[in-house]
């Protein structure tokens, strides 16, 4: 029997749609603001599909110009461009490497606006990243001139390694305005190793005839230490990340209540409203630096989801997504880090963001101490001030609900008290079981 296609299903239906579409305007399905520019991740891929083309090109050139050097690569003449080439090529690899591993730590903010634009040190740092790209591409022609001189003076190359060095330096500090960049970084790309090859190079051509060998020689030597520089820096930062994840997970089971001043965490709705957070910051902050404490203030944004929440309604989704994120996070390590917390009350209803803030805080073991000034009565009945289960999470940690500031922080002072007398029994018991 013959077979036969079932109507709505398969190729038919691929075949029928696309008919059906056939001569019609494409639909873009995604909504452009007004305004917009390209997101942050875009913008880092762009520069990472642009440096690949360069490179590409750059490596692409050497094969398509020359197809004989590498057809007989070990011939004395050629012997001198093809470690050239070699040594532009492992320079290549390792930069491209570091493009695209560094670009979700690091990631670029350029701003491609027809407007005045305070984004100034990505721009200049886009710029500088490209000019790294055409060094290459120098440095690849400077190498393929060794072709008919294999005897001939190397410094023009490494001169311009020393200027790929130099501007790779400075891409890291212009990077330094909007990011942390790790201490063992900055110091990567000083010009030490190409630096100090240009020097002793000079050294060898004080020599009267210099020999084809020695520029062999050369290149070959510059090529290791490229890849001995960099495998060095990779595992310095290997060690890095290991020692800072290990300082974060033993920071939540070290005790928090041993030191002479202690950080509060606080967690409320004052930041949503202009009084709210002069309240906030000229009272509740002041009043709790003077009493010895230390203030974690969730409504102090970090600066990149702040530069973001500028833009208003020009922030992209993407970045809004990811400066959310970044905001919760931060709000998550200042938690963490808080030897206490006090909740804002207030309302006819406890604000979500707060009793989850409370929520976490709680199940971290960390005590709470609620404020609430509101003279209105919400509770579920007489028995509850606020929220039974609200309450139940302040309380689980020895918490109390204040009715006015000056109680919340001598409610403070008496929960870290007693928490450092607990802490120094539990040690001494620990110590001495008997």
């Amino acid at each position: 029997m013959g077979s036969h296609a079932i109507p709505g299903s398969g190729v038919v239906t691929y075949v029928k749609e696309a008919w059906d579409e056939k001569g019609k305007p494409p639909v873009d399905k995604r909504v452009v603001h007004a305004g917009e520019v390209p997101s942050r991740a875009d913008q880092s891929a762009s520069l990472v599909q642009i440096v690949a083309v360069v490179y590409a090109l750059v490596l692409g050139q050497s094969f398509l110009q020359e197809p004989g050097l590498f057809e007989h690569p070990l011939n004395p003449v050629d012997r001198t461009t093809v470690l050239a080439i070699l040594a532009v090529f492992v320079g290549v690899a390792w930069e491209y490497l570091s493009y695209s591993l560094n670009m979700g730590r690091y990631p670029y903010r350029v701003r491609w606006t027809n407007g005045t634009s305070d984004t100034g040190t990505e721009e200049g740092r886009f710029g500088v990243d490209l000019g790294i790209a055409l060094a290459y591409a120098g440095l690849l022609l400077t190498a393929l001139r060794t072709e008919n001189h294999p005897a001939g003076s190397l410094f023009a190359f490494f001169i311009i390694l020393i200027v790929i060095d130099g501007l790779n330096f400075v891409s890291d500090h212009l990077a330094m305005f909007k990011w942390d960049i790790p201490e063992y970084r900055l110091g990567r790309d000083v010009p030490r190793v190409s630096g100090c090859l240009l020097v002793l190079y000079s050294l060898y051509w004080v020599f009267p005839a210099p020999q084809a060998l020695g520029n062999q020689l050369f290149l070959v030597a510059t090529a290791v230490l490229i890849i001995v520089r960099d495998l060095h820096y990779r595992r310095v930062a290997q060690k890095s990340f290991a020692n800072w994840l290990r300082d974060k997970e033993s920071a939540g089971h070290q005790l928090k209540f041993g030191g002479t001043r202690h950080r509060i965490y606080i967690a409320g709705p004052l930041g949503f409203t202009p009084y709210g957070a002069d309240y906030q910051a000229e009272e509740i902050l002041d009043r709790l630096k003077s009493a010895g404490f230390d203030g974690s203030d969730p409504w102090a944004t970090p600066t990149e989801a702040g530069q973001v929440f500028a833009m208003g309604d020009a922030a992209n989704l993407a970045d809004l997504q990811l400066a959310y994120q970044e905001v919760g996070q931060n709000n998550i390590d200042l938690i963490k880090a808080s030897d206490a917390v006090v909740a804002i009350l207030d309302g006819t209803d406890v604000d979500s963001g707060t009793a989850s803030e409370i929520g976490y805080a709680a199940a971290l073991g960390i005590p709470v101490v609620g404020l609430r000034l509101d003279s209105r009565v919400t509770g579920d009945d007489l028995a509850a001030r606020v929220n039974l289960q609200l309450e139940a999470f302040i309380e689980q940690n020895d918490g109390t609900i204040a009715r006015t500031l000056d109680e919340a922080i001598d409610a403070l002072k008496e929960l870290i008290r007693a928490r450092e007398i607990r802490d120094k029994e539990i040690a001494r018991a620990t110590a001495d079981p008997a």
